[in-house]
Formats: structure tokens, C-alpha cells, sequence
């Protein structure tokens, strides 16, 4: 989705605040793997779609609609890189990300979970492998 950059915190409560709304959340999973949900609720208050939609640049509609493909997909994962992390909110953006995962019960099962990939494309591989792995005494074995 196309947001303004920045703004991806808005997004993610913004679409959990859809899926409070619209009763697509797992309370007994909410209920057991949780704390602090009781004040999830109210605090989401202030992200109604059309709010959302004023903050990221994103039109109401797309916004509905992505909320209601997480609702509907039952198994669904998230994948990021480094743009997600690497802001001044990066750490609440990932939670909020995780957020949308605790509340749906979509994490720690077959086809669910967030899942934070290691900065660019091969950037872990790159290092260990490449470049750097002449650096690395024993990353390299010569044939």
C-alpha cells in the first residue's frame, strides 16, 4: 500500500482498529497470550478509517479492504524489512504489526505470523557470504 512515509503506525492501528470494530479479532486468544488488552480498545479509538486515510494518503476504500482480507484470510503472515524498523517509531511499528497477529491468533501456527526479514534482500547472506565473508575467518571454506 502506497503511504506517505511515516505513517505506517496510523495504518496498523487503523486496521486493527477495523478488525475491533467489525468483531474480527480472537478475544480467548486475546484472553490468554495477552496483556494490557483492555486498554487496546480505547486507544484505538481515534483511528477510524477516514482519520487514517487523512495521515497515510491512502483512499477509505483500500484501507476496508485490507482489513478485510486480514479478517477473512484465517492464516496470514506479514513480511518487513528494514523500512518498517528504521524510523524514529520503528519499534512501535513492529508492534503494531505483532499486534494485528496477537489479535487475530495469527502467530505461532502453520500459515501465520509476523515475519521480519533481515534488512535487504540478502543483506544477512551478503554479509556472511560475500563481501565480508573473506573478513570472517572460518565463514569460508576453500574447495
Amino acid at each position: 500500500m502506497p503511504i506517505r512515509p511515516g505513517t505506517d503506525l496510523a495504518l496498523l492501528n487503523g486496521l486493527l482498529h477495523l478488525l475491533v470494530k467489525n468483531n474480527a479479532i480472537d478475544r480467548d486468544f486475546i484472553a490468554q497470550t495477552t496483556t494490557g488488552w483492555e486498554a487496546m480498545e480505547s486507544f484505538l479509538e481515534e483511528y477510524a478509517p477516514q482519520t487514517v486515510a487523512e495521515i497515510t494518503g491512502l483512499a477509505v476504500e483500500d484501507i476496508l479492504t485490507a482489513a478485510r482480507w486480514i479478517a477473512e484470510a484465517g492464516e496470514w503472515m506479514s513480511l518487513w524489512t528494514m523500512g518498517l524498523n528504521q524510523s524514529i517509531a520503528g519499534t512501535w511499528n513492529t508492534n503494531a504489526l505483532c499486534n494485528l497477529h496477537l489479535a487475530t491468533g495469527a502467530i505461532c501456527r502453520p500459515g501465520s505470523g509476523p515475519f521480519s526479514l533481515t534488512g535487504q534482500p540478502n543483506a544477512m547472506g551478503g554479509e556472511r557470504w560475500g563481501i565480508w565473508g573473506r573478513a570472517c575467518r572460518g565463514s569460508v571454506v576453500r574447495l
